[in-house]
């Protein structure tokens, strides 16, 4: 994160001021028998970003049009940045504050 953009893993990279809506999403699945509840943040955006690599873009499109309802950028800090999807979007409208009060 700097004070301009949001770097994120796969090469996506927004600008705050681009973000129109944060939202924290949790899916409950089952694997094994064990109840999992991943924490996803998903992002509306002015603009759509540089595409995903091409082994993760059908995954995403299914997960997020069908699951998670037609986000730009939906990424799970917990597993990407180890991170909670909390403080992830705290850190998130901080930045996007700023931003918008520096244009």
């Amino acid at each position: 994160m700097t004070q301009r953009q949001l770097s994120l893993p796969r090469g996506v990279v927004v600008n705050w001021t681009d973000i129109v809506e944060i939202q924290k999403k949790t899916l409950t699945v089952s694997r094994h028998g064990v109840r999992h509840s991943p924490e996803f943040v998903c992002f509306k955006l002015k603009n759509q970003p540089a595409k995903y690599g091409r082994a993760n873009e059908a995954f995403l499109k299914v997960l997020k049009g069908a699951v998670l309802g037609g986000y730009d950028v939906v990424i799970n800090p917990q597993d990407q940045l180890l991170k909670s999807a909390d403080w992830f979007i705290a850190e998130c409208r901080k930045r996007m504050s700023a931003a918008a009060s520096a244009s």
